[in-house]
């Protein structure tokens, strides 16, 4: 094809006789491209498209009927996704809700996907009304939601996958009765108060086996702490140290350092924070992420509040900085922020600051220097291994120097 975009005056030797060769049984290919790019076709896809895809009819009558009904709300659920509804908005929209919730409690002959999906967005819409606040808690729209509420809360979707835990690496989830069911209740608990059938619920759904509902949970827990604090302890105190997921372990992890729980507990916080990092944080992509709020949080304390034990903790890391060089980073990270603190104390906190920087780089420069004493290993592995350490040593002095930069 290239050979045949040259006249034919000027081709070689060789290269004319390739096309006379070519030329005595076909002809020249024509000068195309083996590939190209045709128009393209974009669309929304719909639920309607996903239900299709499930190998579900949405034009079926039964499954049509639940879809038509659910527009109305859609639009609202839409709306509101990220707002909070006027008083107006939730009441107007409260007589298609109970319409759809009622249809959804009669016998159903539509698919099971049709089904969960329309009691997901019922579950979704119950759950941003309850994020007003000015809306009385007898009030019949609030009532309804909160029977909405309980009743996505005993729904069986989201069903987990098998190794669902250990891949809830990120928070990350669809809509679900169940997940709506959750920041429903903790809308309603921060709203309204706790009651026993509330507790109840939202303990069943802390110890649910789908991550992304537990997640709910462990991401709003601690506003629960000014309204029933010995509800959170109950709750957190056990889930803290036997979560598997990263995803939801992290969540709870911020959760426990809440301020206000920090401000009335802090002793509490810290022994928790020790045994967690005792333990070990689990494996997985993420596990960085969980171990640096666990870190930044000790760091903060040592430096704003002068917390000893929580000074206490971050000494063991800086015992050996090449095995602790990620912790060492993080308590950079955090004190770096008070370095130009300028509030209340602050000539004693910005003198605790500087006092990290300067044991975490003189717990590196020890362990540097002890290397430097030894005789280089003769055995390959083991100088791979020593050339290791000393990299995530100076990676330590590289964290401090960024950071003392973006101070500066």
């Amino acid at each position: 094809r290239l050979l045949g975009c040259i006249p034919r005056e000027q081709l070689g030797p060789e290269a004319a006789a390739v096309v006379e060769e070519i030329l005595s049984t076909s002809k020249i290919p024509e000068n195309r491209p083996f590939f190209k790019i045709g128009p393209v076709t974009s669309g929304a896809y719909t639920e309607e498209d996903w239900l299709r895809d499930q190998g579900v009819q949405p034009d079926s009558e039964d499954n049509r009927r639940l879809l038509d009904a659910q527009r109305p709300l859609k639009e609202f659920e839409h709306k509101y996704l990220n707002e909070t509804p006027s008083v107006q908005d939730c009441i107007a929209v409260s007589l298609p809700l109970r319409n759809v919730f009622d249809l959804l409690r009669q016998p159903q002959k539509a698919n099971i996907p049709v089904i969960t999906q329309v009691f997901a967005t019922v579950a979704a819409v119950a759950e941003e009304i309850l994020k007003a606040q000015d809306l009385e808690k007898e009030s019949p729209v609030v009532q309804l939601c909160r029977e909405i509420v309980f009743a996505a809360g005993k729904h069986p979707d989201p069903v987990p996958e098998v190794d669902a835990d250990a891949a809830f690496d990120y928070a990350t989830w669809g809509s679900s009765p169940k997940v709506e069911a959750a920041q429903g209740a903790m809308h309603y608990a921060l709203s309204y108060g706790l009651d026993a059938d509330l507790r109840s619920m939202i303990t069943n759904l802390a110890r649910d086996q789908a991550p992304q509902v537990r997640f709910q949970i462990a991401a709003r827990i601690g506003n629960l702490y000014q309204h029933d604090g010995s509800f959170y302890w109950e709750i957190i105190e056990p889930w803290l140290h036997h979560e598997r997921a990263l995803g939801v372990l992290d969540a709870l992890v911020r959760s426990l350092v809440f301020s206000p729980v920090v401000r009335a507990e802090r002793r509490k916080v810290v022994e928790h924070l020790a045994v967690l990092l005792s333990d070990g944080i689990p494996e997985g992509r993420t596990a960085d992420s969980v171990t640096e709020v666990a870190i930044g949080s000790l760091t903060q304390l040592s430096v704003y509040f002068d917390d000893g034990d929580a000074d206490t903790i971050l000494r063991r890391f800086e015992e050996d900085a090449a095995s602790n060089h990620n912790e060492l980073s993080f308590m950079i990270s955090a004190a770096s922020y008070y370095l130009l603190y300028e509030g209340d104390g602050a000539p004693d906190i910005r003198e605790r600051a500087r006092n990290i920087f300067v044991r975490v780089l003189d717990s590196v420069d020890r362990q540097f220097q002890s290397f430097m004493r030894q005789p280089v290993p003769r055995d390959p592995t083991e100088n791979e291994r020593r050339g290791d350490l000393i990299s995530k040593l100076l990676k330590v002095i590289d964290s401090a120097v960024f950071r003392l930069y973006i101070v500066l």
